[in-house]
């Protein structure tokens, strides 16, 4: 998937005695083309089902016909700074977006389209209504008015302490390619998908190709035009209220304390679920025949997301040859599928076990991290013999600099393998998930990081082989090991006549040589489930250097 942003912005200001007046607009035209032919894929729970050539589930990929796409979105916004004393000044803003449709255009002779169907009565039901308009195949997003607020207030003369703070309501396009990936032929589907109860009635098995699929295709259809993936039509674009409160206080000549809380809400991200996961556990029967066995996704905007955090930062600007600074964030985010905004092919939505009780599973962003330290430094070596000489050339002046980075575990999604994929097992009550010793069990094969008498198999279907509900683990329950490690460079300019130098560097990565431990194995039926098998980060030199002339 290939895009191009086309975009225009104009901003004009002017100044009065108390107010700096900006207004601005912009217009962007977002272009992308598409074409990938793909071959089928036979999946089997187990090898006893391999051997037996007793399919779990086979997917189709006949891709789309070669097409391009377009979306075009404009905006507007009116800010004004204005400064009501000596010591307080505000930030005053309103923006407006306009988001439209994604359009697609076959490129060859073979007819391309984004086909939708109307909203459902019943979502349990899947009970979707007509095609609707494929040049509107949603509704286009156009009453978006953020509204900004900000202030920056210093408290005392010396203007060693001031407070910030604000609250805005920001908005963000459609992803294109969230919509732009059902665009296909209207006739054959981008991609079929049966579960294993389907297979066994179509008598599929290894070896299977797409021209083997197409017949059962068009009889599932029916002479209907295709439909991949189905989007609310009132589909929202993203929005965040993001509000901020912070106090910095100087002391001493260089140096400042800041510490800050920030809240994200986010609101009408778009939440993308499975329609291979919409059938009857105990059957494999799917609530509306009609439509066949559709592959694709159901969009809407109901995904919601928070985060808090509290940041903190103690540094020191450049003076008497060095400088440093110390950041610590305790953070914690909530999403209903990881408040990722990307497609479903580059996202993260594997936390959804229900089709249709998606905020059963609502836990951690995607990249959550609890507790984050980042602290950097920089040091100039001081000149030798006075900073003259040969020896001085050499060996003084070399600045030394780092970055420690360290970090909480990332949170675990354990996972049991079932006829209905994203499932994940049960907890026992009362057990710890995590070995509070684990270090001490590492060998030369690996280490026993998660409790395996902490997890419980959910039953599963004889005929359909899903788990019969969703399991009781929630990501999140468990995280991985965390992680620290410095790295710093050497570096020093060598001056070569008047407009010539040349800077010789050297890099080590992880210089204390710390374990980065990998995340352990998360399949509850492996017998490597919950060890740790690997680690990284191992140190490493890169020698460099750069002539500029």
């Amino acid at each position: 998937l290939e895009g191009t942003t086309y975009s225009f912005e104009q901003k004009v200001s002017r100044v009065y005695e108390r107010h700096v007046l900006k207004v601005g607009g912009r217009f962007t035209r977002e272009t992308g083309d598409r074409q990938n032919p793909e071959i089928p894929k036979v999946f089997y729970q187990n090898k006893a089902d391999l051997l037996a050539n007793v399919p779990l589930s086979l997917l189709t990929p006949f891709g789309g016909p070669p097409h391009a796409s377009h979306m075009d979105t404009f905006g507007g916004f009116l800010q004004d700074d204005w400064r009501v004393g000596s010591n307080l000044v505000l930030n005053l803003g309103l923006r407006y977006d306009y988001y439209g449709n994604v359009v697609v255009r076959p490129t060859t002779p073979v007819e391309v389209e984004i086909v939708n169907l109307a909203p459902a009565t019943d979502l349990r039901k899947l009970d979707f209504g007509p095609l609707v308009d494929p040049k509107r195949p949603y509704n286009p997003d156009v009453w978006n008015f953020g509204p900004r607020l900000g202030f920056a207030w210093t408290l005392d003369e010396a203007a060693e302490t001031v407070v910030r703070g604000g609250v805005g309501y920001l908005y963000s396009p459609h992803l294109a390619a969230t919509v732009r990936s059902s665009a296909g032929n209207p006739y054959i589907p981008f991609r079929q998908i049966y579960n294993r109860t389907e297979v066994a009635a179509r008598g599929m098995k290894w070896p299977w190709y797409n021209d083997q699929t197409a017949p059962f295709v068009a009889a599932d259809l029916g002479g209907r035009k295709s439909v991949f993936s189905v989007f609310d039509t009132s589909l929202q674009v993203p929005n965040t209220i993001q509000s901020m409160l912070s106090v910095q206080r100087g002391f001493t000549r260089t140096m400042a304390l800041e510490v800050g809380y920030l809240h994200t809400a986010g609101r009408s991200f778009p939440l993308q679920r499975h329609f291979t996961q919409a059938f009857d556990r105990e059957t494999g029967l799917r609530p509306n025949p009609v439509l066949g066995a559709l592959s694709g996704y159901y969009v809407d905007s109901s995904q919601t997301m928070t985060y808090n955090g509290l940041q903190s930062s103690l540094r020191k600007r450049f003076a008497d040859r060095y400088s440093w600074e110390v950041n610590y964030t305790l953070g914690k985010g909530e999403a209903t599928q990881g408040g990722d905004l990307a497609a479903y092919y580059l996202a993260e939505v594997n936390a959804t076990q229900d089709f249709w009780d998606p905020e059963f599973d609502r836990g951690p962003v995607d990249n959550d991290v609890r507790h984050r330290l980042v602290g950097t430094f920089i040091y100039e070596l001081p000149g030798v013999r006075g900073g003259q000489g040969v020896l001085n050339g050499v060996l003084g002046g070399w600045q030394l600099s780092g970055i420690l980075n360290a970090r909480s575990g990332l949170a675990l999604r354990v996972v049991q393998p079932s006829g209905i994929d994203r499932s994940r097992p049960d907890v026992v009550p009362g057990v710890d998930l995590v070995v509070a010793d684990w270090k001490d069990t590492c060998s030369a094969t690996g280490c026993n990081y998660l409790n395996t008498g902490g997890f419980a198999s959910v039953p599963a279907s004889p005929l359909t082989r899903a788990t019969l509900r969703p399991g009781t683990y929630q990501v999140g329950m468990a995280r991985g090991p965390g992680a620290w490690g410095l790295n710093t460079t050497l570096a020093k300019n060598f001056p070569i006549g008047a407009s010539t130098r040349l800077q010789v560097r050297i890099d080590a990565f992880n210089l204390l040589n710390m374990k980065s431990y990998n995340n352990p194995n998360l399949n509850i039926v492996s017998p490597d489930f919950g060890r740790i098998s690997g680690a990284g980060g191992e140190r490493s030199l890169q020698f460099g250097g750069r002539l500029t002339f």
